[in-house]
């Protein structure tokens, strides 16, 4: 799938429409930071050709690693602008609290992830909302999402990962939550993921990733997701042999900026992988083999 791409300005106006969406369910993003990602962008919209070296040097590697957040926010509002705002009360409670927190990333603590937390819940919604391909996400899911698709519903509880000794912890956490959705939601279709972002391991908010050319920037992230997985895949199978066996897998994210040398781009690199556990049925292969092609679209 080729990274999207746009303008300062489409961004920006992007940026603004989803700022009025959040108000519209009744939220106030002037008490977050996603107002100085706007006044950021709007900056540098107007201002990125005829920025000195020193004005480059002072703000502009802040701003395209601040302006990831950003964008997180955009793709829950394209996926889910269209939707009354009576359906999207789980989503209006996971962005009130997404949108405190500090500003960049690199300055997050242990007692200040909650923000990028919720709103990482809130992207798995989003990224698991295929209407046209035959999976919606369950946006009144008891767990931190969830979504239907052919005769499943599929629960999921989310966790960000920002140390690697923290992993296995993390893992269990998640099993155990979805053991207690299994139990107040019995039957065979019933089934279960645990969706990971390792983001803060590659990057934790103070680099650019650069590439020369968008090929190469799509492969060297394809290689890194799955490093991670051939060497962290161990902490998670050692749970899961203690688990209910409705527990499909793992999903994985990553996502950094970045930066393509050949259009002189910054952009936001993300990508999404499936890991089903061992021995998974057949069926349960062939269904997360359709949500793998799902999360390929947009």
């Amino acid at each position: 799938m080729a990274i999207p791409t746009a303008t300062y300005a489409e961004a920006y106006e992007e940026l603004s429409s989803t700022i009025e969406w959040i108000e519209s369910l009744g939220l106030d993003p002037n008490r977050g930071r996603i107002r100085q990602y706007h006044r950021n962008l709007g900056h540098w919209k107007d201002n990125y050709l005829s920025a000195t070296d020193e004005d480059v040097r002072n703000g502009f590697a802040e701003f395209i690693n601040a302006i990831q957040d950003a964008d997180d926010l955009v793709a829950v509002y394209r996926k889910f602008h269209t939707l009354p705002p009576s359906q999207l009360q789980s989503i209006k409670e996971k962005l009130s609290k997404a949108l405190n927190g500090p500003v960049r990333r690199q300055d997050e603590q242990p007692r200040t992830t909650i923000a990028r937390n919720f709103l990482f819940e809130a992207l798995v919604a989003a990224r698991l909302h295929h209407p046209g391909r035959g999976v919606t996400a369950m946006l009144d899911a008891k767990t931190d999402t969830g979504f239907k698709a052919a005769n499943y519903k599929v629960w999921i509880e989310c966790k960000r990962i920002t140390s690697f000794d923290k992993l296995e912890a993390n893992i269990r956490d998640a099993s155990k939550q979805l053991e207690k959705a299994f139990k107040r939601n019995p039957g065979s279709a019933h089934k279960g993921l645990v969706a990971i972002d390792i983001s803060k391991l590659a990057n934790d908010g103070s680099k650019i990733l650069v590439k020369p050319d968008e090929n190469t920037l799509r492969a060297d992230m394809a290689r890194y997701i799955e490093y991670f997985i051939e060497q962290q895949r161990h902490q998670w199978e050692k749970v899961y042999r203690k688990r209910d066996k409705k527990i499909m897998g793992t999903l994985v994210r990553l996502s950094t900026m970045s930066s393509v040398e050949e259009q002189n781009l910054p952009t936001v690199a993300t990508e999404w992988v499936v890991n089903p556990r061992d021995r998974l049925p057949e069926a349960d292969q062939n269904f997360l083999q359709q949500l793998a092609s799902a999360l390929d679209s947009k």
